[in-house]
């Protein structure tokens, strides 16, 4: 009796996933875009970039999936919270990736260079007075001379913890790509923390490739000097993080 009330439950929740799983493909709505446009997406869709497009979103939306064609210029302005972000990015075109944010969440941005001379440019940034960011980025070179920049700049104050990941893939055919990503952490407190891993995965000699990571405190020179100038210690820090975000 037990073992079947158990397969009962295990059938009723298989179910249950199975429709949610449905109902989230059915929220997907998908959308073509041809010729110069400036749109604001809020909700999960996934665009075709016609060839020959100059495409400019400011994105809110949870899920976004983008595919492009040949020649194509997407500009992204994300200014969201958790997300999960799929990008495929064609033949001599052109992503650049904007992001900011101060509040807790998890970013999850997937870019697939799938065309040669395609490229990514991707700045992300964020400042935390408590909670948890998690920003995760990875950038796939699957043609021959794509190119990609990763940069990531962070705060963190109070209690808040970070956990940066980006990963740079060349697999063995794609030669004569560059893959670059940069991550720089200021904490603002002793007990704020962050966690920041770059992975180059290569598989090809013929690239040109570099990462690298900084996490720190502010120096005291640089809070002496403010403060002896009767800035408070409190607007003595937002000064200094600004400015580390904006190098």
């Amino acid at each position: 009796m037990e073992m079947a009330e158990m397969k009962n439950s295990e059938i009723k929740t298989s179910l249950t996933r199975i429709s949610e799983i449905k109902k989230s493909e059915k929220r997907m709505s998908e959308k073509r875009i041809s010729g110069n446009k400036e749109l604001s997406i809020s909700e999960p869709v996934e665009l075709f970039l016609d060839d020959n497009s100059d495409v400019k979103l400011k994105v809110s939306s949870p899920e976004i999936t983008i595919s492009t064609g040949k020649n194509v210029k997407l500009s992204v302005d994300y200014v969201g919270q958790d997300y999960l972000g799929k990008i495929t990015i064609g033949v001599e075109s052109e992503l650049y990736w904007e992001e900011f944010s101060s509040i807790e969440k998890t970013a999850n941005l997937n870019v697939n260079l799938v065309g040669e001379n395609a490229s990514a440019k991707i700045n992300q940034r964020f400042i935390l007075d408590d909670g948890i960011v998690n920003q995760y980025t990875s950038v796939n070179h699957l043609s021959s001379s794509t190119t990609s920049e990763v940069k990531v700049k962070g705060v963190l104050r109070g209690k808040a913890k970070g956990d940066v990941k980006n990963t740079v893939n060349i697999p063995k055919n794609s030669a004569g790509c560059k893959g670059h990503q940069k991550a720089d952490i200021l904490l603002l407190s002793n007990e704020a923390k962050c966690n920041a891993l770059p992975i180059l995965e290569v598989e090809n000699e013929d690239v040109e490739c570099s990462h690298g990571v900084s996490i720190g405190k502010v120096r005291e020179e640089e809070l002496y000097y403010l403060q002896s100038r009767g800035i408070p210690l409190e607007k003595a820090e937002e000064i200094i993080a600004e400015g580390f975000l904006k190098r």
